[in-house]
């Protein structure tokens, strides 16, 4: 496998002019040690503090992704999730371990609502490195974490409302929104971008428990009685069973009244393709896991962060909003790779420890070009260049990172002639690969 990186060759306020500039948070408190020569990144931890729940499969890929990017990283990671979605013992739990925090022990959080929120804040204040995953973007720059990786929820039910729109023919009179979590900001979100988008016609809100299956069958049933609805929009997928059976019961139609959902999953895409649901808004779960993991790595064992993003008012980097419909349901390989949170060799397990029907990947076969004008004279490059060799070993991918004499990066013959040759390779790659057919 070849990807290519390129170094940027517009002028710099071409890809500048959208960064968001934040107020320095206090500089977390790492004791750092390199008279041996090197970090020993085994001596750094993470905790991961997420409302998620056990049984909730989105949760579970998020926490193999996370655990994925921890040993690739070579920290440790606890990453535990909760029997029930409980706000107060996330809180509880965060500031336990801001009381037992010893130096290189760092926070991976979710942060829902205020409670938690607050908690969040006497961490960040104990100069404890914290980084935000999924939920809380807004409260985490009000606390200022050091990264938050969450989709723009109130833009994904703006776009869940204009693809309500077309299926309905741009007129929508009745919207109903089931909300499955109730208490997370992020849903509220969803409903916010939903209603602002619908605009007229005021979206009634049905508040149910995700963890109680048969409680949702009934309610949302009831609810839907002699489908009164135009539009309806899942807030996640655990309430989708219970919502075909009661489009089932009622004798209720995509036709008459549009299904939506947030997020993906086996069963998400299985009621895309065979008509029981019309679209998701997809945000790439497992980036949210891999990339905050890796973000809070960088963060506990050098202090370093990013600056915040400018896609997002709260500085987040996104992964999503992702519209899915059924033109665009991933081929059927992605999805066993998806559901098992894509195993890397030697790991070939899916995640409830049975044989995985997805092929590992083997990354001592990827190969990453790397065509910058970073001339060999220019010291600036030094760093960046050690960097991309560490993250291409922490990776355990081979990374071609050819650096030119001042002569070779003046002209443009040479890293054209170089990009042209990995963009062919690439090609070749994506035709041979059945993950990307």
């Amino acid at each position: 496998m070849k990807i290519l990186a390129i170094s940027h060759i517009l002028p710099a306020a071409a890809w500048w002019s959208t960064s968001v500039v934040a107020p320095a948070a206090a500089a977390p408190l790492i004791a750092f040690d390199c008279s041996g020569g090197c970090l020993e990144r085994k001596n750094f931890a993470i905790k991961a503090i997420v409302h998620g729940t056990k049984t909730d499969p989105f949760w579970q890929q998020v926490q193999a992704a996370s655990q994925q990017a921890a040993n690739d990283m070579n920290v440790n990671l606890e990453f535990q999730l909760y029997d029930t979605f409980d706000t107060s013992q996330m809180a509880s739990d965060i500031r336990n371990h801001v009381a037992a925090a010893a130096d290189g022990s760092g926070l991976l959080v979710t942060i829902p609502n205020a409670d938690v929120s607050n908690a969040v804040k006497e961490a960040v204040d104990a100069r404890i490195p914290v980084v935000g995953i999924n939920s809380g973007a807004s409260f985490g720059q009000q606390v200022e974490t050091m990264g938050f990786v969450a989709p723009d929820d109130e833009q994904g039910g703006k776009l869940a409302a204009e693809t309500l729109f077309g299926l309905q023919g741009g007129n929508i009179t009745s919207a109903l929104y089931i909300n499955d979590e109730v208490g997370n900001q992020a849903m509220a979100f969803r409903y916010d971008g939903l209603q602002e988008g619908i605009g007229g016609a005021t979206v009634e809100i049905l508040a149910v428990d995700g963890t109680d299956s048969s409680a949702m069958e009934a309610t949302i049933a009831s609810k839907l009685s002699g489908c009164p609805y135009q539009a309806i929009l899942l807030s996640g997928p655990r309430s989708l069973p219970a919502a075909v059976a009661a489009y089932e019961k009622n004798g209720c139609t995509l036709k008459d009244t549009s299904l939506g959902a947030f997020e993906t999953s086996g069963g998400v895409y299985d009621a895309i393709g065979n008509d029981q649901l019309d679209f998701t808004i997809g945000n790439n779960h497992y980036l949210q896991g891999a990339l905050g993991t890796i973000i809070a790595a960088l963060a506990v064992t050098g202090g370093k962060s990013l600056a915040p993003s400018g896609a997002d008012l709260t500085g987040a980097y996104l992964p999503g909003p992702t519209l899915i419909i059924k033109a665009t349901l991933p081929t059927d390989t992605k999805k066993l790779c998806e559901k098992d949170a894509f195993p890397v060799c030697p790991n070939n397990k899916a995640l409830d420890g049975t044989e995985s029907q997805c092929d590992c990947t083997d990354r001592k076969k990827i190969k990453i070009g790397g065509v910058t004008h970073g001339i060999t004279t220019d010291g600036f490059w030094d760093p960046l260049y050690a960097a991309s060799a560490q993250a291409a070993n922490d990776m355990d991918v081979e990374l071609l990172n050819e650096r030119f004499d001042a002569g070779d990066a003046e002209g443009s013959d040479t890293l054209s002639s170089s990009i042209y040759d990995y963009f062919i390779g690439f090609n070749l790659l994506l035709n041979s690969n059945p993950l990307y057919r």
